[in-house]
């Protein structure tokens, strides 16, 4: 890795909103530039196992043997292992061979010209345990803005990922925007991690799709559905449970229904809900089913926009929006995380006492000038 310091000057218009390494990733936001065909990246972060998916084809393509040596493969580190939060990259190629690498070099290599803004993302979080809140696009490159502390002072760093994989640490900080008093609701039973979508209705009630530990059942995984009316209001949940782990993904919405895709048995299924939390159906994620979900789920879709304000608590925490949806007024409604984030000067990030961990759940609802009106961290009590 080649790290300088430099002034330079940027041409882009605007910043552009970067989502932070996690979840799924499309086929269009990661170019390889070899022969793999799906990717996984595994790694421990605050005291949770974390994945992320990239495939430019499907897992099911596959024989079956493949694929569940793929699902079931574990963690290793070599030696000289140096990917961060203890990561691992697994991969399958073109001819079904299955590769695992723990060194940043190897998964960079798989990249070739840094031409999305998501592999501009990577590369940061590879190499700096970073993720950066957004992005520019230059001649040069792509210019992150990364958060970083001191003495519990948020300033903003800009990093130049070149296109050529070359990272750049860029001379220039300033204060990151405050965000207002947040209300902490409790849970007794479930610690929330985050909420990973959300959906609006014509009343402007929101639904909200979370992941959550219970630590009723050995600290299993769950995943959440929520409503919550314009005021901030809780209506009802749910929290779904399937042996040691469930997940989630993709919630829609059509009117008169909730649906979403079960991720937490090998074969995926589509549920459905009413307004009211009442489970209507479950069918497999296939066939006539799949495309009918796809265009419901594009249509609710129509309102989430890539950028909203951006605000951080001067306390030490980071606060991570996944999604944000605008209703016809104007109003603004964003859902991440909240994770505390204590970083103790001169200590490098590997050093034991150099944790972050999640806090909670976040939602909070901006007026159309970018105002905050409401915010809440859910979280265990």
């Amino acid at each position: 890795m080649i790290v300088l310091t430099v002034w330079i000057h940027a041409k882009a218009s605007t910043w552009q909103t970067l989502e932070p390494i996690g979840a799924s990733v499309s086929s269009e936001s990661f170019n390889f530039e070899t022969d793999v065909k799906v990717m996984k990246i595994t790694w421990q972060e605050k005291g949770y196992r974390e994945q992320m998916d990239i495939a430019t084809v499907s897992l099911g393509t596959f024989d079956e043997s493949i694929i569940k040596q793929f699902n079931h493969i574990k963690s290793k580190y070599s030696p000289k292992a140096n990917m961060k939060y203890m990561g691992n990259a697994f991969l399958i190629d073109n001819k079904g061979k299955i590769w695992q690498m723990d060194m940043v070099e190897d998964v960079i290599s798989l990249m070739g010209n840094i031409d999305t803004p998501f592999e501009a993302q990577l590369l940061l979080w590879l190499h700096q345990g970073k993720n950066a809140k957004d992005y520019k696009k230059t001649s040069e490159g792509y210019i992150l803005r990364v958060e970083s502390y001191k003495n519990k002072k948020c300033y903003l760093a800009k990093v130049l990922i070149s296109k050529k994989a070359i990272l750049t640490t860029v001379s220039l900080k300033q204060d990151c925007q405050k965000i207002a008093q947040k209300k902490h609701i409790t849970h007794n039973i479930i610690k929330y991690q985050r909420f990973d979508d959300i959906v609006m209705d014509a009343k402007e009630n929101i639904y909200l799709l979370g992941s959550a530990i219970d630590t009723k059942s050995n600290n299993s995984e769950v995943f959440t559905i929520d409503k919550y009316d314009k005021h901030g209001k809780k209506i009802w949940q749910k929290i779904i449970r399937n042996a040691y782990m469930a997940s989630a993904k993709m919630l829609a919405f059509d009117s008169k229904y909730l649906y979403l895709i079960d991720t937490s048995n090998r074969y995926e299924f589509i549920l459905q809900y009413s307004l009211e939390g009442t489970l209507i159906s479950n069918k497999a994620f296939d066939a006539e089913d799949k495309k009918q979900f796809e265009a419901i789920y594009k249509k609710s879709s129509l309102n989430k926009i890539k950028k909203a304000p951006y605000y951080r608590d001067t306390s030490g925490h980071e606060i991570y929006f996944v999604v944000q949806v605008g209703s016809k007024d104007g109003n603004i409604y964003a859902v991440g995380s909240e994770i505390e984030n204590i970083i103790k000067e001169d200590v490098i990030q590997e050093e034991c006492g150099n944790t972050d961990r999640y806090m909670g759940a976040l939602l909070v609802k901006f007026d159309k000038s970018g105002n905050q009106v409401w915010s809440k961290v859910i979280d265990l009590k």
